[in-house]
């Protein structure tokens, strides 16, 4: 016969890891809209549809509760890079189209990112240190990319990576919102730039 508490205990946990990330997809699309500076945790607990002294049993502070949100997107990229660098042997196309892909179903959190890097204010530096971390996990990715799939010299390959990362940003800042166009309007568009962008960094060993 199953524990009664042991199944209490289990309900409870998952009660509060669902209410965990409600409020995190609540603070990111607020965060979204918003520099850090200008956000409080009562609009976020208004967004997540909580009263304000919930999102403190998750989160002892604002700074805490926006890194924890970044760090839920970051670790979503850097999982997918892996996939497809390491065990997928994909090429460079395949990996700027998934990652135009994976922001246009995920843009708040791009949008949240950009208020961090262009108007942070935080009250340590840690927020932004974590930022630095992940984007060094991403480099180090891309480093594997195009060691794979050019003639780079190694000692170059890092300034590729930092070029590549920084295309489809700015593809991705300048075509991410149009509001005449459709999704899948956008993500054709964005795919065609990014077999452009491929075609210029895909110099294949051998050639």
């Amino acid at each position: 016969m199953p524990d009664k508490k042991s199944t209490f205990g289990k309900l409870k946990d998952k009660e509060r890891t669902l209410r965990k990330e409600l409020i995190l997809d609540a603070a990111e699309k607020v965060f979204a809209d918003k520099p850090f500076s200008k956000v409080n945790m009562r609009e976020i607990a208004k967004e997540a549809g909580i009263c304000l002294s919930s999102i403190y049993t998750y989160f002892p502070d604002q700074e805490t509760l926006f890194m924890e949100a970044a760090l839920r997107g970051n670790a979503d990229l850097v999982k997918m890079f892996t996939r497809l660098i390491r065990e997928e042997d994909a090429s460079i196309e395949e990996v700027a189209n998934a990652y135009v892909e994976y922001i246009m179903d995920h843009y708040e959190y791009m949008r949240m990112v950009q208020h961090c890097f262009f108007f942070g204010k935080f009250a340590s530096e840690e927020p932004m240190g974590t930022f630095v971390t992940s984007e060094k996990i991403i480099m180090d990715l891309f480093d594997e990319l195009f060691m794979k799939h050019t003639n780079y010299d190694k000692k170059d390959v890092r300034l590729l990576s930092h070029l590549f990362f920084a295309s489809l940003n700015g593809i991705l800042f300048n075509y991410g919102r149009f509001p005449s166009k459709s999704r899948e309007q956008l993500l054709d568009h964005m795919k065609k730039l990014t077999k452009i962008l491929g075609d210029q960094f895909e110099v294949r060993k051998g050639k």
